[in-house]
């Protein structure tokens, strides 16, 4: 996170990396200030992740078919979930 001219420009940056699922999300920012009121933001947010192959337990209880005959099932952990829910936004803020 940074700010320009005289911190009327702000920039801003979280980046978010799941080692172990390998998933993960971006998340920049841009914020304007046109004055000690009035300012706008404007965002996105990109996720990634996928499906991971795991050994089935012994009792496993999931949606699985019962009839599959394979010891392996899939997950997603992480933010694996919210791969699909990328957004765009824009924020307009009045303060008095």
């Amino acid at each position: 996170s940074t700010g320009y001219f005289q911190d009327r420009l702000n920039l801003s940056a979280n980046v978010v990396w799941d080692f172990r699922s390998h998933s993960g999300a971006l998340l920049p920012e841009i914020s304007w200030r046109f004055s000690d009121a009035v300012s706008a933001t404007f965002g996105v947010g990109v996720f990634t992740g996928g499906w991971t192959r795991r050994l089935r337990g012994i009792n496993d209880f999931s949606a699985n078919d019962d009839n599959l005959l394979t010891e392996f099932t899939y997950v997603e952990n992480g933010l694996s979930p919210v791969r699909d829910l990328d957004h765009v936004y824009f924020k307009l803020r009045y303060a008095f």
